[in-house]
Parts: C-alpha cells; structure tokens; sequence
C-alpha cells in the first residue's frame, strides 16, 4: 500500500516506524460504507486495520509474543533459585565456632577471677541443691499416694529445677553473636531480681517472724492462695537465681576463654553462588522488561491506528449524511 508523506504521521516504535492515521481513508473504509450493516462493516473495518497495521508495522509482534512467553518461564525459574538461595544464605551460619589454641588454663587465671569462679560454683551446687530439695519436701508434704508409695518419682521431678536452671543458661549458646548473648544474661538477670524482690515480699507476707504467730499447718491451706504462690516463687527463684550463676561463672570464663570462629565454607559456597547468580537474574528481568514495554507499546500503537481507521469509517458516514 503506497502512500504519500502527507497522508501519513509516523511514530518511532523500537526503532521501526508505525502508521497511526492518514488525511484520506484508504480503499477499504470507502467500500465499507456501502455495506447496509454498519455494525458488521464496523468490525470489518477494524480487523482490516489489524491486518493493515501487522503487515506493514507489526511483524514484531508473534515474535516478541513468543519472546516474552519464554522470558517469563526463564523469570520464574530465575526468581525462584534467586529465592532458594536467599533463603538458604539466611539459614546458614556465616561462622563456626572451632577450638581456640589460646584458651588459658584455670591456674593461669588471675587470683580474683579463681576465687570468684569458686564462690560462684559452689552457690550454684548449693542452690541447684536446695531447688531440688524444697520441690522434693513440696512434694511428699502434699500427701499424694503416688509420691508417698513411689518417692522416685518425687526424686525425678524435683530434678526438673536444676535441669531448668541448666536449660536456661545453654540457651545462650544458640546465639552467634557476643552482643545477643550479653542481653540474654542481662534479661536472665533482670528477671531473677524480680522473682527474689516478689518472692521476699511474699515471704514476709506469710512469715511476721516476731511480729506475729505462724500456723504451720494452715501454710497453703485457705490462705487466698498466698501459700501456693510463695513455693512458686520459691522455685522460680531457685531456678533463675542458678541459671544466673552458671552466666556469671561463663563470663569470668570467656575472658580468659575466648571463642574462636572461622568461615563457614557451606555459607561461603551459598554466598558465592547468591552473587553469581544475582547480576544474571536483574539482566534477565531488564530484558523482560525490555520486550514487555516494546510488545506494549506495539500492541497499544495498533489499537490506536484501528481507532483511527474507524474514526475514518464514521466521519466517512457523516459526510455522506449517511
């Protein structure tokens, strides 16, 4: 179809050029408006001028169509490894902890940090001790027949007080990071302050000493629950107050043992496989970006010259006061 530069407006689309509308309906409007059916010649028109426009402007499109598709396979498989590997990269340890050859021995240690270590490990075995003793009497005081038949099994659960002290100090040890651990044991110890300051205002409230008689035998029994509450605090404390110890005792420890970590070479693969892959998968989305926004505006600059064609078709109809 030739046409001359007047009759036709040219867009640049990808380097290509695009005819959007001419001064002059072509052949096939003027034909279409003999066609008694105005709707029918209307969608006539408008295939035409997608044939028209794909023939002369559009070959581009089946081909970035088909494109497109592939890059969106290759994007979703692309982001889905990026993903894998993110994941994995987060989930894995970027040092590991080995032995650490300058470790001291406890008698290279100074004098005050032995005799404190000692202090301190000696009121560990003596709270764990009395944890597990003050739960055993709770126990066998309640009257219950399966403790007063089977006293294991009363010897078995009052071990649970120094095995929770235990568990709370080897919590720490899930945290990579000196920083976290020290605000592990801050907590560990803001905690046990405030279980002793509960427990000594329970203490006193049960217990008036000089101030008052005190009916053993009526201690948890019709009190308003004051009795129960004071062995749970007892216990609460004896728990904490023991897991603050062993913190205190790895701290004196961790001067003069510090912990020693080196490259995680599962991490370093991960890492290196992450940073490989990453400038791949942005070129990748840039050229699927690239194709989408030209198909776009290809398909985009079709509907326009269709629009154009059938302004072409009505205004053609009015003229003739059709």
């Amino acid at each position: 179809m030739s046409k001359t530069t007047a009759q036709k407006k040219l867009i640049t689309v990808s380097g290509k050029t695009a005819l959007t509308a001419a001064t002059s309906p072509p052949d096939y409007i003027r034909k279409l408006v003999s066609v008694p059916d105005r709707k029918l010649a209307a969608e006539f028109a408008s295939e035409q001028a997608s044939l028209e426009f794909d023939a002369e402007d559009g070959k581009d499109i089946p081909r970035l169509e088909a494109e497109k598709e592939e890059l969106d396979e290759r994007y979703m498989a692309s982001r889905q490894q990026m993903e894998q590997l993110e994941h994995k990269r987060k989930n894995t340890k970027r040092y590991i902890k080995r032995q650490n050859e300058e470790s001291k021995p406890f008698s290279t240690w100074a004098l005050k940090d032995q005799l404190s270590t000692v202090l301190l490990g000696l009121a560990l075995v003596a709270v764990m001790g009395m944890g597990a003793a003050n739960t055993f009497a709770n126990l066998m005081a309640s009257g219950e027949p399966v403790f007063l038949d089977r006293p294991w099994l009363a010897v078995t659960l009052s071990a649970l007080v120094p095995c929770g002290s235990m568990a709370l100090k080897f919590i720490s040890h899930f945290f990579d990071h000196a920083v976290t651990k020290k605000r592990y044991a801050l907590g560990v110890y803001v905690l046990t302050i405030i279980a002793i300051l509960a427990w000594c205002v329970n203490f006193s409230i049960n217990f008036t000493g000089v101030t008052g008689g005190m009916d053993w035998d009526a201690l948890g029994e019709s009190d308003g629950g004051k009795g129960p509450l004071l062995v749970f605090l007892q216990i609460a404390c004896e728990i904490l107050i023991a897991a603050a110890l062993f913190l205190a005792i790895e701290e004196v420890s961790l001067t003069y043992n510090p912990p020693a970590y080196d490259d995680n070479p599962e991490f370093i693969e991960i890492d290196k496989a992450f940073k490989a892959h990453k400038p791949d998968h942005e070129k990748l989305v840039e050229h699927r970006n690239r194709v989408t926004s030209t198909l776009a505006i290809l398909k985009n600059t079709r509907q326009q010259h269709v629009n154009n064609r059938l302004l072409d078709f009505h205004a053609l109809i009015s003229s003739r006061n059709i």
